[in-house]
């Protein structure tokens, strides 16, 4: 590779310009081909997130990514620090295009694998030990982008391209939630270490809950309990209205043995797990709530569409704390941390940042935050073409780092060393380590002129990053991550 130094800016504490440094070019530590993209993958335009879990990468690889090590499609567990491969997987997957989704819980991998080139395909799912890589069981899905063809419990083919939504981990150790959509949403609870239906809700229901004696669902009006291990109803309450329909979005949480439920018509209610009563019943006013979050002590409920507000509901009193009008469109909550909410818009930019206990305004500043990291007493915002540290507290720009190109990677913190990894263009760009304290940038890593579309993983050691090689195939590559400054 080679490297050239390009004219990066950096704004001092007192506004003047400082120089950036650059002597510094860091190398490729180590690379590995993945499935993360694939010629004519749906999710090239989506920006798979590299699956990291205690410091270890797994991936799917084969002949088709180009590896060499590889001489079936198979599951692979590599160190972050080293790239060595920790373990090779038994399972085998077909010589064709895949699109994977991939979870981890209760010390089992589960894998969603389908033929990306098919409309109506025979698919799999199939769980791993976390451990050695072994397949504890396989189950074939037939399924369809367009709906369901078999009814059942694996029926439906999971709703989002990297997958967050499709295994739902909550409170129970016997099983995991398998989310499928065709002709409208259905869950089913499945055992973790065989993969067979453990429950699956009538007519469709959505589960909310589980723990290791009951499971919570809603219907069309109602919301109900059942027995895990006999399926008797338990519990029933009637909704006034349908919750808002899909599940692992935020218009439904759990927290603790509770349940919070948002209907269509912006209704809020509190349910208690183990018996049904309703703990909270509130009417929002405006329009447009459309997500549940949980910042560690109240529910926060917000608005897109500029019609309604930001609320926090304190969980434990069941009260509503306060409101906070909201701005314009497209606001939404971006991070909760340190006892400080910070609300962003994603259109035409705006960032307030909110005290979490009284819902005052801290400070606002016009910058569009295309992302938002936090640490210590100062916060991080990627806009425009650099990043941006402010005082988390009173929003005083503490410095500024630019470069010619915009953000394609926003910025992330290394917790343990306070180094801030950003990066510019995907397109013959850089990558940048900065001095969290300072901007001072401690090195710099220029990237190849083909795509890259997912955040920056700091993991064992390593800053991992996503992009396409010369033949337009997912590799993932690792750089040293710097040493604290």
């Amino acid at each position: 590779m080679g490297y050239t130094v390009v004219c990066a800016v950096m704004t001092s504490l007192s506004g003047t310009l400082g120089q950036a440094d650059g002597q510094d070019a860091q190398t490729v530590a180590w690379e590995r081909r993945d499935y993360g993209w694939l010629p004519g993958r749906l999710t090239e335009t989506v920006g798979m997130k590299p699956a990291v879990i205690g410091n270890i990468l797994y991936l799917l690889s084969g002949p088709l990514t180009g590896d060499p090590e590889m001489t079936s499609e198979t599951f692979v567990a590599v160190d972050c620090a080293t790239g060595q491969t920790k373990w090779t997987s038994n399972a085998r997957f077909g010589p064709t295009k895949h699109e994977l989704g991939i979870a981890v819980n209760a010390g089992v991998i589960y894998l969603l694998d389908r033929d990306v080139a098919k409309l109506i395909a025979e698919a799999r799912m199939c769980g791993l030990d976390q451990k050695t890589g072994r397949e504890l069981w396989k189950k074939n899905l037939k399924v369809s982008l367009l709906g369901e063809i078999d009814p059942g419990v694996y029926a439906g083919w999971p709703t989002a391209y990297p997958y967050p939504d499709n295994f739902l981990m909550m409170n129970g150790a016997k099983g995991i939630v398998y989310s499928a959509a065709g002709g409208g949403y259905s869950t089913s609870l499945i055992y973790h270490d065989t993969g067979d239906p453990l429950f699956k809700p009538d007519g469709g229901g959505i589960i909310r809950y589980y723990d290791d004696k009951k499971v919570v669902y809603t219907t069309k009006d109602k919301m109900k309990a059942s027995d895990l291990t006999s399926e008797a109803e338990l519990w029933s309450r009637d909704l006034p209205e349908a919750p808002q329909a899909r599940p692992g979005t935020g218009h439904v949480l759990a927290v603790g043995a509770t349940v919070y439920v948002l209907t269509i018509s912006n209704k809020l209610y509190k349910f208690d797990a183990a018996s049904g009563s309703v703990l909270l019943e509130k009417a929002l006013e405006g329009k447009g709530y459309d997500a549940l979050t949980f910042d560690g002590k109240g529910i926060l409920i917000g608005s897109s569409d500029g019609k309604g507000a930001l609320m926090a509901v304190d969980h434990a009193a069941n009260r509503e704390l306060w409101t906070y009008p909201n701005p314009g469109k497209g606001y939404s909550v971006r991070l909760a941390a340190d006892g400080v909410i910070y609300y962003a818009a994603s259109e035409k930019g705006g960032l307030h940042a909110l005290s979490a206990d009284k819902g005052e305004r801290l400070w606002s500043s016009p910058l569009k935050a295309e992302g938002i990291a936090a640490h210590g007493d100062r916060v991080f915002v990627s806009s425009g073409k650099g990043v941006v540290a402010l005082d988390r507290l009173t929003g005083k720009e503490l410095w500024r780092f630019e470069d010619r190109w915009p953000v394609r990677f926003p910025a992330t913190v290394d917790t343990t060393t306070g180094v801030v990894y950003h990066g510019s263009s995907d397109r013959g760009g850089f990558i940048y380590a900065l001095d969290g304290a300072s901007g001072k940038e401690i090195w710099r890593h220029k990237l190849e002129n083909t795509p890259s579309l997912c955040p920056l993983v700091v993991a064992g050691g390593s800053v991992l990053y996503r992009q396409l090689d010369d033949r337009k195939y997912g590799v993932i590559r690792a750089l040293k991550a710097a040493p604290k400054p």
